[in-house]
């Protein structure tokens, strides 16, 4: 056999092998296009022209659920997009704001710092997942490889190289393959804006005493060095920030995490809104019938009610432009327009 022929077959093992190894992984590597649809978010993110969003949200899962950018432009005529992701934290946050800054100088960054008194770590189970979405969708090659040498350099059960073939991490999922690791869902529309618009709807009761927690509120060191990251960039590009508590009713409830939160904002200058004070939360005349789809997270309707103030807020508070006569933002109009057609038999 000569040795072009030799080489031929190598080559031609090496192109078979190849293309089922890819397919394996397509097949088996966890969809964060259908988990919150985070791939999705991040396309539409791209084709947003540059410099014409004003605001940017940040933070877990009350977030995601909790503020709807498209009812906000309705309102006041402001821009926003929706980086919610559940069970957030502190790193992927400021990886996430570089990454959207590359496009975008919003006059606002609003933050739930959700993360100020945990760790968050990804050596976790419950919040691996969040880095992961985050590292293995990002699209920036530097940015991923950087964050990705962040997550490691903190968690030793982390390896690189899972991150850039995550076959080697979810070889396992056999038994959880359905037919969106096969066709992807195409639920997401671009006025969801990074929001996640739920219709479920659940009574839910006021939040107990006992969920006061008074003796858990001393801050995370490992996060607190990615807010402080996250308050330097922001310095940095003359952008402020809003920190922002949205209204819960579920076990994560405590008095005094907000209350050290709020030493926090003034001590680093930062704004902050606790939607859970009585000044806030009357002013939203919350239905806990209707506007909740469980105790931590709102529905559309909720969403709906705390969108539209904050929106009045930031506006006032930061002197923002209303966009909604200017033709430049013309898309925004088509997009709240689509909306409605979907959503407006839904909202009260």
């Amino acid at each position: 056999m000569t040795q072009k022929i030799i080489l031929k077959k190598c080559f031609l093992f090496f192109l078979i092998f190849t293309s089922f190894f890819y397919l394996i992984q397509n097949v088996l590597r966890y969809k964060w296009e259908n988990d919150e649809f985070i791939s999705s978010r991040l396309e539409y993110y791209a084709e947003e022209k540059d410099n014409t969003i004003d605001i940017l949200f940040f933070g877990s899962s009350p977030i995601y659920a909790g503020i709807t950018p498209i009812i906000m432009w309705d309102e006041v005529g402001v821009t926003g997009i929706n980086f919610g992701i559940s069970l957030q934290n502190a790193m992927c946050n400021y990886y996430q704001l570089k990454y959207a800054l590359q496009k975008q100088t919003p006059s606002v960054v609003v933050l739930d710092f959700s993360a100020l008194f945990e760790d968050r770590k990804a050596d976790e189970d419950s919040y691996e997942a969040t880095y992961r979405k985050v590292a293995e969708t990002i699209p920036d090659k530097k940015l991923k490889y950087a964050m990705v040498k962040d997550i490691t350099h903190h968690n030793e059960n982390q390896d690189i190289l899972s991150y850039y073939f995550p076959l080697l991490r979810y070889h396992g999922r056999w038994n959880e393959i359905s037919k969106t690791d096969f066709v992807p869902d195409k639920v997401y529309k671009n006025y969801f804006k990074g929001g996640l618009l739920s219709t479920a709807r659940t009574s839910i009761a006021p939040v107990e005493e006992t969920y006061y927690n008074p003796d858990k509120a001393s801050i995370s060191q490992y996060s607190l060095q990615y807010y402080k990251k996250i308050i330097d960039l922001c310095n940095e590009k003359n952008i402020r920030i809003l920190a922002i508590s949205l209204p819960i009713f579920d076990s994560t409830f405590n008095y005094a995490r907000f209350d050290v939160l709020s030493e926090f904002c003034s001590e680093y200058g930062i704004d902050y809104i606790n939607y859970n004070s009585e000044e806030y939360l009357d002013n939203l005349k919350l239905d806990l019938e209707m506007d909740y789809y469980d105790s931590g997270h709102m529905n559309i309707n909720g969403s709906s009610k705390v969108t539209k103030d904050l929106g009045r807020r930031l506006k006032e508070l930061y002197d923002l432009a209303d966009h909604s006569q200017d033709t430049a933002y013309s898309d925004w109009g088509k997009q709240w327009n689509l909306f409605v057609q979907s959503y407006g038999g839904v909202l009260e």
